[in-house]
């Protein structure tokens, strides 16, 4: 039963990982499929982390609101180093702001 169990979680990963793309939006990294990561733009619009074992439909939907990072991009953008992958929820209003005068967008790698 755990062996069925992995081999779906897996098989849920690779196809949330080509779902987003494939690579890390930002440097382009692909080559180790567990170092790939969801991640929300906007933490507010998180239903349920993307780990969660449930129905294909319901991770998709999930992961419609994100985008693939590789773990050392994820780290790096949590720190502040990578503009525009974060909505900071306690002072929204100035990140829009800021965001409109320097028109900061997040890429979004889905070719």
């Amino acid at each position: 039963m755990a062996s069925f169990s992995y081999a779906r979680r897996k098989a849920l990963r690779e196809k949330l990982v080509s779902h987003l793309g494939g690579k890390c939006c930002i440097c382009g990294y692909s080559k180790c499929l567990s170092a790939l990561e969801g991640h929300h733009c906007d933490p507010l619009g998180k239903d349920f982390s993307l780990s969660s074992g449930t129905s294909w439909e319901r991770l998709q939907k999930e992961a419609d609101k994100c985008v693939l990072l590789c773990s050392n991009c994820h780290r790096e953008v949590h720190e502040g180093l990578h503009l525009g992958y974060i909505v900071d929820n306690w002072d929204l209003e100035i990140d829009l702001e800021l965001e409109e005068e320097i028109n900061l967008e997040p890429e979004v790698c889905n070719d």
